[in-house]
């Protein structure tokens, strides 16, 4: 359960903190000056970065239904046909360009929309794909 770590780390601190930067031991932030200004800079310009993923590869399936699973998170069609067009219709396969910063405004709902707070269920749910 090592990898669940840094969402029980996220739990403990959503009322406590605008933003919350999940690190791992060997980062080292080269500058802190302004550090929430940045955190929120970083969260009000978030860039995504991926490339397509041919469709006879095995993470083709996963990788679209993780895609398009996040369009719940938008209210509207505007986001959502823009989401669907940055994707590719859900077809990128994203990696991290930098520290996964997240805006704790998101947090509870984000739990929540997992089932981070039923452990039972959310154990027997996640795998490496999520984390």
């Amino acid at each position: 359960m090592q990898w669940c770590k840094k969402y029980f780390a996220l739990h403990l601190l959503k009322n406590q903190y605008s933003y919350c930067a999940t690190i791992d031991s060997e980062i080292e932030f080269v500058n802190t000056n302004n550090i929430l200004c940045k955190f929120e800079s970083f969260c009000n310009n978030k860039k995504i970065i991926g490339s397509s993923i041919n469709t006879n590869d095995f993470r083709h399936t996963l990788i679209k239904d993780i895609n398009s699973s996040c369009t719940i998170f938008y209210k509207d069609n505007e986001h959502y046909d823009k989401l669907t067009d940055i994707t590719n219709n859900f077809n990128i396969y994203f990696w991290f360009s930098d520290i996964p910063i997240y805006d704790m405004s998101y947090i509870t709902d984000f739990f929540e929309f997992i089932g981070f707070n039923d452990y039972n269920t959310f154990v027997e749910k996640i795998s490496w794909s999520v984390c």
